[in-house]
């Protein structure tokens, strides 16, 4: 399994957009695909046409595995939405023992090809736990004209 973070501190950069192309892409490509939506505005599910949900909060906080808590979404392509509650989550593992290894022990055994963390404009123990998970970080960014 591969585990792949895209993140950057800016907002309005592409995050969510390359992260939902790029699984959209791998799982056209035959690779079975994990999009991880770690941003409580939740614009994953907005971008495919889904309801927001509690993912991260449900495997966090109430511990369900990955496989209960991930939507089926298209062939080879699952979703684990976000919603407000993963502000909550990021409280439960700021508090919990380990918190930087969280999305590691998470994701760890998940039954994917690939991962994707799709993360919100921000830098806080999420974002450590995610870097510290990944294979593989992506920084979209946006360059402007003076």
């Amino acid at each position: 399994m591969t585990i792949l973070t895209i993140a950057n501190q800016k907002g309005g950069v592409g995050k969510t957009t390359s992260a939902v192309t790029l699984a959209h892409g791998l799982a056209l490509a035959g690779q079975h695909t994990l999009l991880v939506d770690l941003d409580p505005q939740g614009h994953v599910a907005f971008a495919l046409g889904m309801d927001k949900a509690p993912g991260l909060y449900r495997m966090v906080v109430d511990e369900e595995p990955i496989t209960n808590v991930a939507i089926y979404s298209r062939e080879n392509l699952d979703i684990v939405p976000g919603d407000k509650k993963t502000e909550k989550a990021k409280r439960t593992i700021v508090i919990s023992n380990f918190p930087t290894e969280i999305l590691s022990r998470v994701l760890k055994n998940a039954p994917y090809d690939v991962v994707i963390l799709d993360m919100a404009p921000s830098l806080d123990v999420l974002h450590v736990s995610a870097l510290m998970a990944s294979d593989w970080v992506l920084i979209p960014t946006k360059l402007d004209a003076m």
